[in-house]
């Protein structure tokens, strides 16, 4: 069965770690195929040692992009971040990736700092 035919449902899996919340939110389809998913934890390290909110391995398979999931899935790790007192969430984008930088955009991410990663192949 073709993506756009297919429902999808959402599970929310959270597990709490001594120290350190995390939550991994996906959706599958009916059939239990994951199709999109994040990561959200906290950890200490903030200016004056306050807890930061991190979302992560965002990814939707691109059968099913544009629809609105990664959105939806965003503002539930967003959520679970906001219920456990978290003020700040971060999240790191490629700028070759601009659907991702403007989806981000459009939710109020804003841009704090650039960094650049540096290869080297070995031959």
């Amino acid at each position: 069965m073709s993506p756009k035919k297919r429902k999808l449902q959402t599970d929310v899996f959270r597990k709490d770690i001594t120290d350190d919340h995390r939550t991994l939110i996906c959706a599958f389809t009916r059939e239990g195929d994951i199709v999109a998913g994040v990561k959200a934890y906290t950890y200490k390290g903030g200016q004056g040692g306050e807890r930061t909110g991190i979302t992560d391995s965002i990814f939707t398979l691109p059968g099913w992009r544009g629809r609105g999931i990664a959105k939806n899935l965003i503002n539930e790790a967003l959520r679970f971040l906001f219920e456990n007192e978290i003020k700040k969430a971060c999240l790191e984008v490629s700028s070759l990736n601009a659907k991702a930088f403007n989806l981000y955009t459009r939710m109020g991410y804003k841009v704090e700092y650039e960094k650049i990663i540096m290869v080297k192949l070995l031959l």
